[in-house]
């Protein structure tokens, strides 16, 4: 990659850039050293990570707006992430995959309904023993597929 170097005179701050690495030189002396080799690639990778966090959240707000308080939404995605891989991986067909997955998410979002609506049972018990349960169930029925 080539040097740039770019000069604003009247802030008095010179950048210069190359391979990934932005230096910011005021006053003729460097103040700060930006590695946006490292920087940009973090900053990705966090958005991409709290893609789905977000979106079950959004999902939850909604819930609570109902009047019921699923703490279950972990676990529920890590089952249903886990019977849309199982799926995919032996049918090789996405969509019944997604399907799967979010039948098998609504499923454990029914045993949330039924212990709380149909037995008035606590919904934080509840919530906490679905997260536990997926987050197991996904654990241990996900170890045979690591590294396929």
């Amino acid at each position: 990659m080539p040097l740039i170097q770019r000069t604003d005179p009247q802030a008095g701050v010179t950048f210069t850039g190359s391979d990934g690495w932005l230096f910011v030189r005021r006053g003729g002396r460097f103040r700060g050293e930006i590695l946006l080799w490292l920087l940009v690639p973090l900053l990705a990778a966090a958005v991409q990570s709290v893609t789905p966090i977000l979106f079950a959240t959004l999902g939850e707000i909604l819930t609570e707006r109902s009047g019921i308080l699923n703490l279950g939404v972990e676990g529920i995605m890590m089952v249903g992430a886990l019977a849309a891989f199982v799926v995919n991986f032996y049918t090789a067909n996405p969509l019944l995959g997604f399907l799967c997955g979010g039948l098998c998410g609504a499923l454990l979002a029914a045993v949330h309904a039924g212990v709380c609506l149909g037995f008035q049972g606590n919904q934080v018990v509840s919530g906490l023993a679905l997260t536990i349960l997926g987050t197991g169930l996904a654990n241990y029925l996900g170890t045979p597929f690591i590294g396929n």
